[in-house]
């Protein structure tokens, strides 16, 4: 789970962001990234995800990387148990 959650959670913000700014423009409006919020005055430029959401991804992915090698080292002591009870 804790190898999963954190990007799932990305994967989640970063959709829910997608569809908002979608239905935004399809409305005729700018998205405006600052205030998160359709704008329908004024004209607002493109800001990428990952510039500003940099750290929610460095974090993400090094709790999945950080889970990913316990869970490597957990199970390499179980195997070497269970070959020293042989």
């Amino acid at each position: 789970m804790i190898i999963i959650l954190p990007l799932a959670y990305l994967v989640k913000d970063c959709t829910t962001e997608f569809y908002a700014v979608d239905s935004c423009v399809d409305s005729g409006g700018s998205y405006d990234y600052d205030k998160n919020k359709c704008d329908k005055k004024d004209d607002h430029d493109y800001s990428p995800y990952h510039k500003r959401n940099r750290d929610l991804i460095v974090t993400c992915v090094t709790i999945s990387i950080a889970g990913s090698a316990v869970l490597f080292r957990v199970r390499q002591k179980i195997k070497t148990y269970n070959s020293s009870d042989k």
